[in-house]
C-alpha cells in the first residue's frame, strides 16, 4: 500500500489540480476501481471530487456492477488508521481529537466533533460502526469556518457560553476582547446569542485555540495549527522549569496545576444526553484558567496545566469504558502536540490501558486515507 503525499487544503487550486491529475491514474488500469471511499463530508472537495470519480469511472465498469461511493465518518477513519498501523482488532476504543470533522445523521445538536471518545466495531457486529461514548462538551463557533483561523473568536464563543456570559468581562479575558474592533464585538455576542452562524462543536483543538487566546498566546492564526503549536511551547518551558526543581516539589506542583481546590478535576466527566458515559465540562478548566490568570500566574505554567488537565481527564474516561489492559488509539492531529501525546499516553498506561497512536502514517489527515481504507477491508469482495 502506497499513500500519496498530504496535500492540506484542497480548496486550494495548486492541490486540487494535483488530486485531479492522480484520481486520473486508476482510470489507465485494464479496470475501473470497485470502491472509491471519501471523507463523509458533503461539503468537502474531496467528496466532489469522489463524486465526479464515481460518474466517469461508472461509464468504465462492465457488467450490472458499477462503481460504489463509500463515505467514512471522519474521526471513524482516525481511529482507524491507528487500528490499521498496529493489527489492533475490532472492537477498539478510540479518543479522537482533532481540529474538527463531520459526523453525519447526529440528533445531539451538533455536527462537527474534534473531542470523542469512540468504540468501532466491526461491520460483522449487531452494534453500531462507530459507538460515541463520550465527548467534550460542545461550545460555539462565532462565525464558523472564520473561527478556525481566529483563537480569539474561539475564546469569545466559550466565554459567551461559560454560565450565560458573565466571565466575559473577567479582567483576564481582556486579551481576547481587545483583539475585535469596537463595532465588531457587540455583533458577535448579538449572533451568539441568537444562535446565528455559530456552530457548536466537541473539538479539543478548536479548545486549544480559545486558550491561547485567553492566555495571550495566538489571536490570529497565519496557519493551521499555531495555536496549539504556542501552547505546547510555553507548557514545554513550564515542564523545563519544573524539571529543574526538586522531585517532591514538582509533583505538588503538577498535581495543584491540574485540579482545583479540594482535589475535584478540571475537566469533570458529567451525565450528558445520548452520551453513556457523558462529556468532559471544560467550564471548570476555563474558571480555573481566569482566575489564576488575573492573580498573576505565568501563561506557561497555566498552559502546562490545561495539557495535563486534558490527559487526566482522558485517561479516566477511558478507564470507565474499558477493562484493564483494554489497547486505547490515541487518534486525530491534535496528537501533533508531543507534549500532549507524552502526557495522554502516561496517564493511559497508569489508568491500566495500553495506548496505541500514529507513528508510521501521519496522526492529522494525512492518515486518513489509511483508515477510509480499512473501514471498508471487511466488506465482501
Amino acid at each position: 500500500m502506497r499513500l500519496a503525499p498530504h496535500l492540506g487544503d484542497l480548496a486550494g487550486p495548486r492541490q486540487h489540480r494535483v488530486l485531479e491529475v492522480w484520481l486520473q491514474e486508476p482510470r489507465a488500469g485494464p479496470q475501473p476501481p470497485q470502491l472509491i471511499v471519501c471523507d463523509a463530508h458533503p461539503g468537502y472537495v474531496s467528496q466532489r471530487l469522489a463524486n465526479d470519480a464515481l460518474t466517469s469511472w461508472s461509464r468504465q465498469a462492465a457488467g450490472p456492477e458499477r462503481v460504489r461511493l463509500v463515505p467514512v465518518q471522519h474521526h471513524r477513519a482516525h481511529g482507524l488508521a491507528v487500528a490499521a498501523e498496529h493489527g489492533l482488532p475490532l472492537p477498539l476504543l478510540v479518543w479522537a481529537w482533532d481540529g474538527l470533522g463531520y459526523a453525519p445523521g447526529q440528533d445531539t445538536g451538533h455536527q462537527l466533533w474534534g473531542g470523542e471518545l469512540l468504540r468501532l466495531n466491526s461491520l460483522g457486529s449487531t452494534r453500531p460502526a462507530a459507538e460515541r461514548l463520550a465527548a467534550l462538551r460542545p461550545f460555539p463557533l462565532p462565525g464558523g469556518e472564520r473561527a478556525m483561523r481566529e483563537p480569539c473568536r474561539v475564546a469569545l464563543g466559550l466565554l459567551a457560553a461559560l454560565e450565560d456570559g458573565r466571565w466575559l468581562d473577567h479582567p483576564a479575558a481582556q486579551c481576547c476582547r481587545e483583539a475585535f474592533a469596537e463595532a465588531e464585538l457587540p455583533l458577535l455576542l448579538a449572533a451568539l446569542r441568537a444562535g446565528c452562524q455559530a456552530p457548536q462543536t466537541s473539538s479539543v483543538g478548536r479548545l486549544f485555540d480559545g486558550v491561547a487566546s485567553l492566555l495571550g498566546a495566538c489571536q490570529r492564526q497565519s496557519h493551521e495549527g499555531q495555536a496549539g503549536l504556542l501552547l505546547e511551547g510555553l507548557a514545554r518551558r513550564a515542564q523545563a522549569q519544573r524539571r529543574s526543581q526538586a522531585q517532591r516539589r514538582a509533583e505538588g506542583q503538577r498535581k495543584a496545576n491540574s485540579r482545583r481546590a479540594g482535589g475535584s478535576p478540571l475537566l469533570p466527566l458529567l451525565p450528558a444526553p445520548d452520551l453513556p458515559l457523558g462529556w468532559l465540562d471544560w467550564q471548570p478548566l476555563l474558571r480555573h484558567l481566569l482566575e489564576q490568570r488575573s492573580q498573576g500566574v505565568d501563561a506557561a505554567r497555566l498552559s502546562l496545566a490545561v495539557h495535563q488537565a486534558l490527559a487526566d481527564a482522558m485517561a479516566a474516561a477511558a478507564a470507565a469504558a474499558a477493562p484493564p489492559g483494554a489497547p486505547l488509539a490515541l487518534a486525530g492531529g491534535c496528537f501533533q502536540n508531543a507534549l500532549l501525546l507524552e502526557l495522554c499516553a502516561a496517564a493511559a498506561r497508569s489508568a491500566g490501558l495500553r495506548p496505541f497512536w500514529s507513528e508510521q502514517v501521519p496522526c492529522n489527515d494525512g492518515g486518513l486515507a489509511l483508515g477510509q481504507l480499512w473501514a471498508v477491508c471487511e466488506w465482501p469482495s
